[in-house]
Order: structure tokens, then sequence, then C-alpha cells
């Protein structure tokens, strides 16, 4: 398994995107002051987008903060998508936060995908016999993970990717949890360092459910 995106997203009663531009985000230690932005930043006060040469992309809106990052081919550093957010909360302590997402974009090489999705997780009958032969499938499962939702969609990929994968599995993963309004900042710093462990977690499962080599 391949993961090619993953993101954080933190939301907010109360974001202010005007507030998010490069000199921000290096001037106050969010991201290092080496790194150069691609595609021109969008610094409005609707929404507000900034890219980064090392593949760290941040969004604001009113509701949400979004830092993502395409993790192949780019080089690890301590400013990931994690600590990045870290930062950024850090910075503003006094914002709403009210719940944090994290998410996993991945891919898994398998020849013929649909067919392999439909045997795999679909028993057959009167939707799938006859002439009512199924051609693909996809699916959307829900876990509880302690106090986060886990939420795990697969579908058919059939489109050559910049890995060179032109049949695999697409999978997207969300683990939501709420924050609760005792100590948001708390909460949502330690719901934000469970990264790390949410990531392991996701790659363990998708082994155990597709019983397929990476």
């Amino acid at each position: 398994m391949r993961i090619i995106t993953e993101s954080i997203v933190v939301r907010a009663n109360a974001h202010n995107p005007s507030i998010l531009n490069p000199l921000f985000l290096k001037s106050e230690g969010i991201v290092p002051v080496d790194w150069d932005t691609v595609d021109g930043p969008i610094c409005t006060p609707p929404l507000s987008i900034v890219k980064f040469n090392s593949g760290v992309e941040f969004l604001v809106d009113s509701q949400i903060l979004q830092v993502s990052q395409n993790t192949e081919p780019i080089i690890r550093s301590e400013y990931d998508v994690p600590s990045c957010v870290a930062r950024y909360i850090s910075v503003l302590p006094h914002v709403p936060y009210t719940a944090v997402g994290i998410n996993f974009d991945a891919l898994v090489a398998c020849q013929n995908p649909e067919q392999f999705l439909i045997q795999t997780f679909l028993k057959t009958g009167k939707w799938n016999y006859g002439n009512q032969l199924l051609l693909a499938l996809s699916l959307r499962l829900v876990y509880q993970k302690e106090n986060w939702r886990l939420t795990i969609s697969l579908e058919p990929n059939q489109r050559l990717d910049t890995f060179g994968l032109s049949q695999s599995i697409s999978i997207t993963a969300n683990f939501h949890v709420d924050i609760p309004g005792i100590d948001r900042v708390k909460e949502t710093n330690y719901a934000v360092s469970e990264f790390s462990a949410q990531r392991t977690y996701f790659k363990e499962l998708i082994s155990n459910i597709i019983s397929i080599g990476d």
C-alpha cells in the first residue's frame, strides 16, 4: 500500500483566513524560512491557500484549517503535517476549536480491482446473478476506535498514477474526533499528536482486510 496524501483538518467556529500568508507562517515559526511557495498564494478574507515546495499545503476558511502533504517523493522533515498543525494552533490558542480529522489517501496495487472487491466483500445473490452481473463495487466501512470515528472508503481505480499503478484499489480514510469545551487547545493538540499512531493503525487495518501484498 502506498499512502499518496495525508492531511489534518481542524474545525473551528471562527478561523481567520485573512492572516494566512507565507510571511505569517515563516515569521511565527510554523514553517521554515527557506521554504519557497509554489502556484502563487491565495490570501483573501473568505479563503486562503498557501502551497510550499516541500509538498505541504495550508488551506484556511472560516470553518477549517487543513494542512496536507503529498507523501512521495517528498523527503521527510521535522516540519511534517502534524508538527505544522501543532505550531499553527500554538500561535492561535484562542480560536474555539471543535473537531479534528486525520485523513489518508492511498492506493493498493491490484489486478482487476472491480472483481477483487466484489468477490472479497459481496456474496452472490439476486443482486449479482444471471443477467444482473455486477461490474464494480464501492465500499464505505465505519469503525469506532476509542473516541475516534473511522470511515474508510474503497473503490476500484483503473487510472495511471504517478507511481505507474494502472490497476489498484483507491482507499480514503478519515479519523474524526470531536473536541470538548473544557480545554480545547489541550484536547486539539492531543488529537493531533495521535497522527502517527493512526497512520500505523490505518496501514495495519488495510493490510488485514485486503490480503494483497504491497
